[in-house]
């Protein structure tokens, strides 16, 4: 009997190197982390993982932030004047965020609850595309990580619009890069009839991400027909929405041009280290490319492509891209065109389980981590909310570290505004305490029928204080008001931009009619502030 006839029988392991032996108990855990299941099965992992994050920001009594608390309040001022008509569609940053916000005002008052609402329906944006989507693409573990950590993205304490768009980018991409298993006609066309209206989605979110699925629809058509004919109905419909908005608001899509190209010229290169997610991603598509070879080139091209095209959008965004790493480690390893089901299920050896379960530990791991460190933020949050400041937490939602500093000293005496201006710097919760101080008072004045506004960047007092239509920013608010009060320290850079802008109105129509340690009160000519006169003056 010859060596070649002796090797076709009976398994000997004299015959093979360590190497090329079987390793059946390594094979069964891999195949579990490849292996795919009914679509409703995986529909309900992929519920079961993500629907906690989705609602944990929603049940929280207030938002963690760091931000200065007139920022945090601008997007929702944006929000209700850009409904109200007081913004033009065309000059909105935002619209589709401005929406979720919107929605969110229907449901809760203060400027923090409102965002984790906005920041909660993002999250279910995502999870209802990725439940729809993702289990006739992927396996089913990944699926259900790799949606969970999109949501974890979208709903995390610090998110914003920037990183839902980055999100919604990345679930397209998966969509287009990684074909279903069984895919027709019929499929191709509904599903890019609808990736063509998330693409319209994202183009009313941050108009330069769409920019960088241009290189995923150039890709995508390699794949198949039927991917053809999705990427195609994909590009037809997002110029046919597109075209329709610009017929809702004249020069819309100029406008967002616009924005996109100040974005791009915005960027700077940056050497900040990417990480360890980077490094795995990168060694995960490596490994595909290496073991799958040509022939299974869409594979690792795919990956390569959602990592070059997230990491671009991210860097333009200004966010963290880490979502990009799991998200393009996830199509090179667990998409149907993936060469590691081969060394799997099929010819097999140690070899082909180890670098197939290498490659997934590493997808599935970074996909994991950050789920579980987005679901620790929101805990803290969960918590921290429970301790914070009751009146900050009651009227502004918002739990901000850090504590009152400049505002305690100046209501305890020690310090006077003048004193302070230029030499501290203001915590988030001082900010917080000098607008409840001033919204407080402005309140009282409202509801004697005298319109108020607040002279910070946004239009802070349609917000806290006067439940009246908001104007487009604080200096424009100061123009319709008949009392405005003017924070005497500098709360952020965006006010203070607005002071100086606003200077000319004050001085030339109203008059100095009050001074506390926090605020000018100026009172429009003709008018009177409540208590020096009973003829007051009507609303403007």
């Amino acid at each position: 009997m010859t060596e070649a006839q002796d090797l076709e029988g009976e398994f000997h392991e004299t015959h093979y190197a360590a190497w090329r032996r079987p390793a059946p108990r390594a094979r069964a855990l891999t195949a579990f982390l490849y292996g795919w299941g009914p679509a409703r099965v995986t529909q309900g992992v992929m519920l079961a993982v993500a629907l906690p994050l989705v609602l944990a920001g929603a049940v929280a009594p207030a938002m963690l932030s760091l931000a200065s608390t007139a920022s945090v309040i601008a997007p929702v001022a944006e929000a209700r004047a850009l409904f109200a008509g007081a913004v033009a569609l065309a000059q909105a940053p935002a619209p589709s965020y401005a929406a979720l916000l919107a929605f969110a005002d229907l449901l809760a008052e203060a400027p923090g609850r409102i965002h984790l609402i906005a920041k909660s329906l993002a999250a279910a944006l995502i999870l209802a595309a990725g439940v729809i989507l993702f289990p006739a693409r992927i396996a089913r573990a990944p699926a259900a990580l790799l949606v969970a950590g999109l949501c974890a993205v979208v709903a995390a304490p610090f998110a914003d619009a920037d990183e839902f768009a980055l999100a919604l980018l990345l679930t397209l991409l998966v969509a287009l890069l990684a074909p279903p298993v069984r895919d027709t006609t019929t499929r191709a066309v509904c599903e890019g009839a609808a990736l063509g209206g998330g693409f319209v989605i994202l183009w009313l979110t941050n108009p330069a991400m769409p920019l960088a699925g241009l290189a995923a629809l150039a890709l995508a058509i390699f794949h198949s027909k039927a991917n053809l004919l999705r990427a195609l109905a994909a590009a037809f419909c997002f110029c046919l929405f597109a075209a329709a908005l610009d017929l809702v608001a004249a020069g819309f899509n100029a406008s967002r041009f616009s924005m996109a190209a100040k974005a791009l010229a915005a960027i700077e290169p940056t050497g900040a280290s990417l990480g360890g997610a980077a490094v795995s991603a990168g060694i995960v598509i490596f490994c595909a490319a290496v073991f799958g070879g040509r022939e299974k080139w869409r594979s690792w091209a795919s990956g390569f492509a959602v990592l070059v095209a997230g990491l671009w959008a991210a860097h333009v965004a200004a966010v963290d891209a880490a979502a990009a790493f799991f998200a393009a480690a996830t199509v090179a390893a667990f998409s149907i065109a993936s060469p590691f089901y081969d060394g799997v299920f099929r010819a097999h050896d140690r070899a082909s389980v180890a670098l197939a379960a290498s490659a997934a530990a590493l997808a599935l791991f970074w996909s994991g981590a950050r789920a579980v460190s987005a679901g620790g933020q929101l805990l803290f949050q969960l918590r921290a909310g429970q301790q914070a400041p009751a009146d900050i937490r009651a009227e502004l939602g918002l739990i901000q570290p850090g504590g009152l500093t400049l505002a305690q000293w100046i209501a305890e005496g020690r310090l006077a505004a003048s004193e302070t201006r230029g030499l501290f710097a203001m915590t988030p919760a001082d900010q917080s305490a000098v607008l409840l101080d001033g919204a407080t008072r402005a309140r009282e004045i409202a509801r004697r029928g005298l319109a108020v506004a607040i002279l910070t960047g946004p239009d802070s007092a349609c917000v806290i204080a006067d439940p009246r239509p908001c104007r487009a920013d604080g200096p424009a608010a100061a123009q319709a008001a008949k009392v405005v009060f003017v924070p005497r320290l500098d709360l952020d850079a965006a006010t203070q931009a607005a002071k100086e802008r606003a200077q000319v109105i004050l001085y030339t129509d109203f008059m100095l009619a009050e001074r506390t340690d926090l605020w000018d009160i100026w009172v429009r000519r003709g008018a009177s502030l409540p208590g020096e006169s009973a003829n007051l003056s009507p609303r403007g």
